[in-house]
């Protein structure tokens, strides 16, 4: 995913918010698959398709 026209700050701020999330989440049941494969696939999805992994994800 390109960001080079993207401000550090926004950026930054999109890592903590993602991490919040997720650290938030991991209480929760996910029908057996573990939060760390949740994760993993959330991060591949994002850092393979950019905006369409975004699309892809919600």
């Amino acid at each position: 995913m390109r960001t080079s026209d993207v401000s550090n700050v926004i950026i930054s701020s999109i890592k903590d918010k993602v991490v919040d999330d997720l650290s938030s989440i991991k209480r929760y049941d996910f029908h057996g698959n573990s939060v760390q494969a949740i994760e993993k696939r959330f991060f591949d999805t994002i850092g393979k398709a950019g905006s369409i992994g975004l699309t892809a994800l919600f």
